[in-house]
């Protein structure tokens, strides 16, 4: 069949790679409709660049996938390391390494396709490798199905990650005109508009359409594909059940072995054009007319087939995944518990979370008859729920697991698996309950000697210390816990306690980065994603804590690749919550709002939920925005029932914040009140931010030797204070510091901070106050950037508007501004709704127009 109204997406491929053969890689993503033509595209391209060395790689979207399913493919086409470290089953890392090494020395076309079905690993490398393509001579051309993108697809994640990148290219392929139907249809009987009518120019439905018997019209592609099969004879129909069920990809000689199969037969479906040669394998020539058999196939047949198949796939040694799936299909409840658990700890020890849980739910539906396994497997299956970030499942999960133990009488098991729950309970924001867990763990397992389970127990414990703010506590319990995990070798213990004293020497006013950095070290060179995850995080705040912000910073790059590249996301999660605030610290109001907005649209744990949505409460509050007690209120009712003060302080210092904002300082000294009792059981930070709040209210201070710059503050040098927050970068606080003052210079510069940051709410409650206490001729206020720009842009966007008043893509207007091209998506498109025009010229043109980029905010006048 013709390949038409596809010259311009083969030209680019082609320019990329010309780019590629100059040692630039490029990524490409290919996206279109199922049946729209990207194998097509894809395929015409390596009959064109003939220079290039191919290799392909296919998700198969029949079962849960293989991990690292594509990678195994290619490794049979590129050179010997690769396809020995996969035949050893290494590790991701060393397959990962190895596979761009590959990539450094031949020019390279590396395809991926139908990446819609791919596990976590495959998402992982692909991410991995674009980070790291810009000078390799590779073409990684990535295609997949954009219709079936849901909000909270992994792929999703992974594009939206994959944006920055400079490597990165897009395809998009339309379906075709009504003018390319009518060409393919001109030697046929059909009527050219009824044919476009029926596929939308969708070209496999054009195609199979075309190919259904003359003089008839099947109503759907699915249809046009079966009446083809029932002209087969019966033996080759038989044959191409079988292959239906096999897979998207067909060994000739597995499907001979469980198939009355000739070689004429396989020529038959071949010339039928329902299956295509691939190498030494054959495929269904689409997913769609694979489907379409295996579900016109009789149910009985069916598992007849997978039974035989199974059979024929474990005499071979198949892949664990695959003969799960087959055995499920079979009904083979046996075969299931031998591989499903397999695969799930093979697609865990690969960082494919997704995959590992959906291995260990199948084994658990059919593990019925033995509660020690089907226990064991709940466990397993609840830990990777919580990798997952799916904390409700996980908790369901585990308390199933915890009542088989306790039948079984196991009371090790039982206590391990309490330690687990505590840690999933505490996740949903119920700390007491965490602490019953922990504590009742421990009882349980302290009289039966020093096992694994004890010191991981012991860890976890001294973590529900630390966040409860028994800081002394939690380093006592961490140093057992870490000399019973040094004595048993278990590096996962190791890294957590050494991460839980700290947290805790920080608290304290100890020597807290030592610690830090160890547990860092031993859980990256042990290849401990979760503790990984979480040490690193946990640096990235003690820096935050000890207003560090450049070494804060340094530190994320490294937690943020960590976190991406081991598929934690609970802990990446965390991790842009802790980002959030600092930018907030420090003013970048508008970045945190968009950041905040960004994790709210993903599934997340309360616990994660809470940073997010704290940075939002107070940025509403400043500015005045009408549900800013509502953001408030709900962050606080957060807090109180998660119970833990490090949560609970800060929650009340933004109530006490509204209300003092809002004129109401007798609701304000109540809110800081609240949690006077509570305030030693916070880090130094939280307490000094609070004894502030007790200094601006006129209660008395309780914190003794809080750190620069709230003890200048405190001693009542708000000028210092105010001049250390702005080296830092931090032009809120040092705006409080001040407008208290007596000196009008003082009180004058922190009113213009508060107008710069747009802070109106803040502002006018300080006016208010200063008319009160009698100041007179206050400056008028800097009216907000919104309300001065005529078309109501914020300073931001006239920024990104003046940009593209300069032609410049959202790329180059990322760097220019220092912020995602994710976030100048948001901004481009908050512009063009404001403008009320239809593209990115119509805006430009209107600006230039107009003049309405860069526009300075006004002044309003004084009330």
């Amino acid at each position: 069949m013709e390949l038409l109204e596809r010259e311009q997406q083969l030209g680019a491929l082609s320019a990329y790679a010309g780019e590629v053969g100059s040692g630039a890689g490029r990524l490409v993503l290919v996206s279109g409709e199922a049946g729209v033509g990207k194998s097509s595209l894809l395929e015409a391209a390596e009959r064109e660049l003939v220079d290039l060395r191919w290799a392909w790689g296919v998700c198969d979207g029949g079962f849960t996938p293989r991990p690292m399913g594509p990678l195994v493919d290619v490794s049979e086409q590129l050179g010997p390391e690769l396809r020995s470290a996969v035949a050893r089953d290494a590790g991701r890392q060393e397959l990962f390494t190895t596979l761009l090494n590959e990539l450094a020395d031949q020019t390279t076309a590396l395809v991926f396709e139908d990446v819609h079905w791919a596990d976590e690993g495959t998402l992982d490398l692909i991410r991995y490798v674009a980070r790291r393509l810009q000078r390799r001579p590779a073409l990684v051309l990535v295609s997949y199905r954009d219709e079936e993108l849901a909000p909270a697809h992994p792929l999703r994640l992974v594009l939206d990650a994959l944006a920055p990148e400079r490597v990165a290219r897009r395809i998009a392929l339309p379906p075709l005109t009504t003018a390319a139907v009518a060409r393919l249809a001109a030697d046929s009987e059909l009527d050219p508009d009824e044919l476009y009518r029926l596929t939308a120019g969708n070209p496999y439905f054009v195609t199979e359409l075309l190919s259904a018997d003359p003089g008839t019209m099947p109503t759907s592609a699915r249809d046009a594909v079966l009446a083809r099969v029932a002209r087969l004879g019966h033996r080759p129909r038989a044959v191409l059940q079988t292959a239906a069920a096999i897979g998207a990809r067909v060994d000739p000689d597995v499907l001979c072995a469980v198939s009355d199969c000739r070689p004429d037969d396989l020529d038959d479906l071949v010339s039928s054009g329902l299956l295509v040669s691939d190498q030494r394998l054959l495929k269904f020539r689409h997913e769609i007319a694979r489907r379409a058999v295996n579900e016109a196939t009789p149910a009985h047949r069916r598992t007849d087939l997978h039974r035989r198949i199974l059979a024929e796939l474990r005499r071979q040694g198949a892949d664990d995944a695959v003969l799960a799936h087959h055995a499920e299909a079979a009904g083979d409840g046996a075969a299931v518990l031998v591989h499903a658990p397999a695969a799930g700890a093979r697609s865990a020890a690969l960082s494919a979370h997704r995959e590992a849980a959906s291995q260990y739910q199948r084994a658990v539906r059919w593990a019925t008859r033995d509660d020690r396994e089907r226990a064991g497997l709940l466990d397993a299956l609840s830990t990777e729920l919580g990798l997952l970030d799916r904390w409700e499942e996980a908790e369901e999960v585990g308390r199933d697991a915890l009542t088989l133990w306790r039948t079984l009488g196991d009371g090790l098991r039982e206590g391990d698996c309490l330690t687990r729950l505590s840690r999933v309970v505490w996740r949903l924001g119920r700390g007491k309950e965490s602490d019953q867990m922990i504590a009742e763990a421990t009882a349980i397992l302290s009289p039966l000697g020093a096992t694994p389970e004890l010191a991981r127990a012991l860890t976890q414990q001294a973590g529900a210390s630390m966040t409860s703010g028994r800081f002394a506590e939690a380093i006592k319990q961490g140093n057992r816990g870490l000399e019973l995990g040094r004595s048993l070798g278990m590096t996962d213990v190791v890294a957590d306690a050494l991460n839980n004293i700290g947290i805790s020497e920080q608290a304290l006013g100890g020597d807290w980065l030592a610690s830090m950095e160890e547990s860092v070290a031993v859980a990256t060179a042990g290849g401990l994603g979760e503790q990984a995850g979480r040490a690193f995080v946990n640096l990235f705040c003690g820096y935050k804590q000890a207003l560090r912000y450049d070494d804060a910073e340094r530190a994320f790059d490294a937690a943020w690749a960590w976190c991406e590249d081991h598929d934690v996301p609970t802990y990446g999660n965390c991790l842009l919550g802790e980002r959030n605030e600092i930018l907030e610290r420090l003013g970048r109001w508008d970045e945190a709002w968009d950041l905040a907005h960004e994790l709210f649209g993903k599934h997340m744990s309360p616990i994660n939920r809470l940073h997010p949505m704290l940075v939002t409460a107070q940025i509403a509050l400043r500015r005045g925005a009408d549900d800013a007690r509502e953001r408030v209120e709900q962050v606080t009712a957060l807090a109180r029932a998660l119970g833990e003060p490090q949560w609970i302080v800060p929650t009340e210092i933004a109530r006490a914040e509204y209300h003092w904002t809002a004129g109401e300082d007798d609701l304000a000294a109540q809110a800081i009140e609240s949690v006077v009792d509570i305030l030693p059981l916070t880090v130094p930070w939280v307490r000094a931010e609070a004894s502030v709040w007790e200094r601006r209210l006129g209660l008395s201070v309780t914190t003794v030797d809080p750190p620069e710059p709230f003890s200048l503050e405190l001693a009542g040098d708000a000028r210092a204070a105010a001049e250390m927050w702005q080296r830092l970068g931090a032009d809120f606080p040092a705006a409080l510091a001040v407008v208290g003052s007596a000196d009008e210079v003082d009180w004058r510069q922190g009113l213009d901070l508060l107008d710069r940051l747009g802070a109106d709410a803040t502002a006018s409650g300080v006016r208010r106050r200063l008319r009160s206490a009698g100041a007179r001729g206050l400056p008028r206020r800097r009216r907000s950037e919104t309300r001065a720009h005529p078309a109501g842009l914020t300073q931001r966007e006239q920024e990104v508007l003046a940009l593209l008043t300069e032609g410049r893509s959202n790329d180059e207007i990322a760097d220019a501004l220092v912020i995602s091209p994710k976030t100048v998506d948001h901004h481009v498109s908050a512009v063009l709704g404001k403008l009320g025009v239809p593209n990115r010229r119509a805006a430009a043109a209107l600006a230039l127009e107009q003049g309405l980029a860069g526009l300075p905010g006004e002044a309003e006048p004084a009330r």
